[in-house]
């Protein structure tokens, strides 16, 4: 895996002192890696990042173990949304540009996938689907 930091540039790490004992990349990595696996929360960050320490010590250093589900919760709890938002698009126009260049015959176009779509959703008032 190449060097993922330029991955998440434009997100300044708010954190202060003793609160910046993980690396912000390597936290910022394990909570996108969890997230395209499934996870939801700050806990499946933790749990992620235990079950999978092997695969995540080929890339990251992890100079002082795993963030706990604490570390992950005040990280996120002081990140700036407009920062993460902004690296999240960039990171999944990129993603997709990169899957077109790859697989040139087998990607024709991206479709997103709403959340409402995958699960039942309903409307009574319209008496449509999502």
């Amino acid at each position: 895996m190449q060097n993922y930091s330029h991955a998440f540039e434009g997100i300044s790490d708010p954190r202060r002192r003793n609160a910046t004992r993980h690396d912000l990349y390597e936290m910022l990595m394990i909570a996108l890696l969890t997230a395209l696996s499934g996870g939801e929360t700050c806990t499946d960050m933790a749990q992620f990042g235990h079950e999978k320490k092997a695969f995540l010590r080929r890339f990251m250093t992890l100079k002082h173990g795993l963030p706990s589900p604490e570390a992950f919760s005040d990280l996120f709890n002081c990140l700036n949304p407009q920062e993460l938002g902004r690296t999240m698009t960039r990171l999944s126009v990129d993603w997709s540009d990169r899957l077109k260049d790859r697989f040139p015959d087998e990607v024709d176009d991206v479709l997103a996938i709403d959340g409402k779509a995958l699960r039942p959703s309903f409307s009574d008032a319209t008496d449509r689907q999502p």
